[in-house]
């Protein structure tokens, strides 16, 4: 009877070290995968501090084009008002020589 029990209890340690062995490969297992997405994590990390500073330097670029657009935009209107004056000049000029042309057309008749 006593080697009966010692047996059962023998089988219930075997049943018991086979249950830790497939623990201890399922835990493996799942270690293994957490080593890959810790992996993929940092892969991912890396990336976003990548996209981070090119968004960065895209900022500073579109910054720097719009400082250059409104200077841009200052110069053409600068520009447009110096032909409008020179414009004006001419239109002043053009008038007082028809003017003019119309007194020799009345002296030479």
């Amino acid at each position: 009877m006593e080697n009966q029990i010692l047996n059962q209890i023998l089988s219930e340690l075997k049943g018991l070290k086979i249950g830790q062995q497939t623990i201890n490969e399922r835990l493996d297992i799942m270690d293994a995968r957490l080593d890959n997405m810790d992996a993929r994590l940092d892969r991912l990390e890396e990336n976003v501090a990548v996209i981070r500073a090119d968004v960065s330097a895209l900022r500073d670029q579109l910054l720097d084009l719009e400082a250059k657009n409104a200077n841009n935009h200052m110069e053409m209107k600068a520009a447009i008002k110096d032909l409008s004056d020179r414009l004006s000049v001419l239109e002043v000029i053009s008038g007082q020589n028809l003017r003019d042309i119309g007194m020799l057309k009345a002296i030479r008749s």
